[in-house]
């Protein structure tokens, strides 16, 4: 229909969706495999959730450019072609979503809980369920420091479609999409191999530890995608150090996240968790753009988180070494 209208309006009904699967899929995970194992669990949900979501950037933005690219050549070059060249990624993409209504069934049940009925209220409550979050320490703590992994992830894909647009400046003629695929690619090869090292790390439990090494060497590699020639190998290599971190530092939160909410609060509570992902997304593009008015470049704009995390880290390590993060 080449609407731009209607097509936010389905990214819309897309994160409608992923507001109910969510906390659906990590709300099971701790009554499938129990406490021991929910580190590994978290490390290895995180690993295929990444490949899904880095694996379709890169492969979609590589379709698109490519198709951009013939339909610029046949035709001259036109916004209509961008159109055109996401037609059939879109439609074979949405094919391809029907597939985990098939793995649906193959999901171990999990008991209900009848005593949750469905009422208009739930349309607000998503607000009062934070409310909850924010009212016991332990949870209130982990909470904000998965928000602020966030945040930072956010802002890093902001930053991938700004350091495209750096390199590729003229849109119309594509290459913005392919940039960023190989960048997101890159992060999550990283993110892959950090997650998978946590699965391995946690099998016989939970060592929240890791974050506060995941911590400091993502300071680390943000410092170096700062300052580093963007596409150049040495800054390639720094941005799979920012995923390989990411790893360390977010599976073992979540996984402690849902080892300490009450079994009749899992739901909600991590349901509210992702209202704060989601706020923290929009916290990003607020400072992102702020930044960019400010006359900061891509590069500079990803030092200013820096000091940030380090911060964060530090705060971390804190509240581990007098347990702030354990229930009492």
């Amino acid at each position: 229909m080449k609407s731009v209208r209607f097509a936010v309006f389905g990214f819309f009904l897309l994160a409608v969706q992923s507001t109910l699967f969510s906390p659906a899929k990590m709300g099971i995970i701790k009554e499938i495999v129990g406490s021991q194992k929910l580190g590994t669990a978290n490390g290895l949900m995180q690993m295929l959730t990444m490949v899904g979501i880095l694996g379709g950037m890169a492969v979609g933005g590589g379709w698109f450019d490519g198709e951009l690219h013939r339909l610029n050549e046949e035709n001259g070059v036109s916004v209509d072609n961008a159109w055109g060249a996401a037609l059939v990624p879109v439609i074979v993409i949405g094919l391809c979503s029907l597939l985990p209504l098939v793995l649906a069934l193959f999901i171990r049940r999990t008991p209900e809980h009848p005593g949750a009925k469905f009422r208009k209220a739930i349309f607000r409550s998503h607000f009062l369920d934070l409310k909850y979050l924010f009212g016991h320490a332990v949870l209130r703590r982990t909470g904000l420091f998965i928000a602020f992994y966030w945040l930072v992830a956010n802002f890093l894909g902001l930053a991938f479609f700004g350091f495209a647009k750096e390199l590729y400046p003229d849109v119309a003629e594509g290459g913005v999409s392919s940039a960023s695929g190989r960048m997101f690619m890159v992060i999550g090869a990283g993110l892959i191999v950090g997650s998978l090292l946590v699965s391995l790390f946690t099998k016989n439990g939970n060592r929240l530890g890791l974050s506060i090494f995941g911590g400091f060497v993502m300071a680390a590699g943000f410092a170096a995608v700062g300052t580093l020639t963007p596409e150049s190998t040495p800054w390639f290599g720094a941005v799979a150090l920012v995923g390989f971190a990411s790893g360390f530092f977010v599976v073992p939160l979540n996984a402690h996240l849902q080892d300490q909410i009450e079994e009749d609060h899992r739901g909600r509570v991590l349901s509210a968790q992702n209202l704060m992902g989601s706020l923290s997304g929009i916290v990003a593009i607020v400072a992102s753009s702020l930044m960019k008015l400010a006359g900061l470049t891509v590069s500079m704009q990803t030092l200013v988180f820096v000091p940030f995390i380090i911060i964060v880290s530090f705060q971390l390590h804190r509240m581990l070494r007098i347990s702030a993060l354990k229930a009492p």
